[in-house]
């Protein structure tokens, strides 16, 4: 069997030990919450890097760059990645109301 690619894999970015400790604890959505803000926020830089970048190579050498299309594209997709982040944030939230939270203290 071929090994997968790097894009079709995921690494983790706590260590085997922490996955075992929120497993044993019920805090496993923390942990997974937590890789997918990271994983979302490195995805958000690295597209507000390109079209800064791109803004930059026009100013100093006139470069064809990214389309203003191209441009819209990759904002709304780190648009739809913050909006995706703080959606799952609020779920989060209630979840853990649910979970932790006794009920004579809600």
């Amino acid at each position: 069997m071929s090994q997968p690619f790097h894009i079709d894999t995921t690494h983790s970015t706590f260590d085997d030990r922490i996955h075992h400790e929120a497993n044993a604890r019920g805090v496993v959505p923390f942990v997974q919450y937590a890789e997918a803000a990271y994983a979302a926020a490195s995805g958000i830089r690295a597209v507000i890097g390109m079209v800064r970048r791109d803004v930059v190579d026009r100013e100093v050498d006139d470069a064809p760059g990214l389309s203003p299309y191209d441009v819209d594209c990759l904002l709304g997709l780190a648009q739809f990645a913050a909006l995706a982040l703080r959606e799952d944030a609020d779920r989060l939230r209630t979840w853990a109301g649910k979970h932790f939270v006794q009920e004579g203290q809600q």
